[in-house]
């Protein structure tokens, strides 16, 4: 996973003692991935990418003490999940733009770009798991109706319902975190 990093090294020395660390946290380090990502494929481009972040700068990775390494990949590792989940959701938003493209923008979904992330994220982890998982499927993973109904066990009729009742309760979040 990691081999495209350790081609770019230059020094033998440098590769053994990557390839060492690797082997030596990769569960650790793809639990963390996989843990927010939930998808494996997901999570072994971001465990890439971190380590070729990684050795574009050999000197901070190498030169650090043994015990402070696997902060700093866990580090690295976080933006690099971050920026995939961002990436996630933006193409989420670019799909949905796409369906809806010639629409006018609602103001309740105007409103969300003035929200803070976190507390929506909150109010998402606190809708009921039926709920959060749907939407998790649909506007994360970009699945379509069909495919949440049939991983669910549901009705996509279901499922279409479980998505306008739970976007209704955003767009009442939303409103009162506005005072609207």
């Amino acid at each position: 996973m990691i081999s495209a990093a350790l081609g770019m090294l230059e020094n033998e020395e440098q590769q053994n003692e990557l390839a060492e660390f690797y082997k030596k946290n990769k569960s650790r380090i793809y639990s963390v991935a996989y843990s927010r990502l939930h998808n494996r494929e997901a999570s072994e481009d971001v465990i890439q990418e971190t380590f070729l972040n990684i050795v574009k700068y050999p000197k901070s990775f190498f030169g650090m003490e043994e015990h402070k390494k696997i902060s700093y990949v866990l580090t690295v590792l976080g933006n690099a999940v971050s920026r995939s989940m961002k990436d996630q959701l933006q193409n989420s938003f670019d799909e949905l733009d796409e369906e809806t493209e010639g629409e006018t923008l609602s103001v309740e979904d105007a409103v969300i770009g003035n929200i803070a992330a976190g507390e929506l994220k909150t109010f998402i982890s606190q809708l009921s798991e039926a709920r959060r998982s749907v939407i998790e499927l649909k506007v994360i993973h970009g699945m379509t109706n069909s495919q949440i109904a049939d991983i669910l066990g549901i009705s996509e009729e279901t499922v279409r319902k479980r998505i306008s009742n739970t976007y209704k309760q955003i767009r009442t979040f939303l409103n009162a975190e506005n005072g609207q």
